[in-house]
């Protein structure tokens, strides 16, 4: 898997993690924040790669699932500040709109935040709304 500039994203990480612990920036004895600093992109990264134990993969619609499988509990509130929601929101934007065949434009893509504010995903819907107030103040 490689990263959008073409770098691995396994060097990307490694990398990542190594810098944190150089800096210093480790916490005393468990060095959870260069592990925190590994895992940074594990959602973006992994969210509609990874598959559970029957094939199936997680996707946004399992969001919650996947991190309570893959990302360890003292790590997830460090990794969940890092991790760039707006991409997992541009993600669902077009997958919504792909499932009912549906075009991008203005209208549909308000809907689309729209509806995944009224969904069970409390954290994804905060960025949900705060993507929703600036689109509608730029298409005004």
């Amino acid at each position: 898997m490689f990263r959008k500039c073409g770098l691995p994203s396994a060097a990307h990480l490694n990398r990542v993690g190594a810098i944190s612990s150089i800096i210093n920036i480790n916490d005393p004895g468990p060095k959870l924040y260069s592990a925190i600093a590994v895992g940074h992109d594990l959602i973006e990264d992994m969210l509609y790669k990874a598959v559970d134990e029957f094939g199936v993969h997680y996707g946004f619609d399992r969001y919650d699932e996947f991190i309570h499988k893959f990302i360890p509990e003292e790590l997830r509130e460090g990794i969940a500040i890092l991790t760039n929601h707006y991409d997992l929101i541009i993600k669902y934007v077009i997958e919504f709109l792909d499932e009912r065949g549906v075009g991008i434009n203005n209208g549909t893509i308000l809907y689309a935040l729209e509806t995944l504010m009224t969904s069970e995903h409390q954290l994804l819907s905060k960025y949900a709304g705060r993507t929703l107030e600036v689109l509608k103040r730029i298409t005004r």
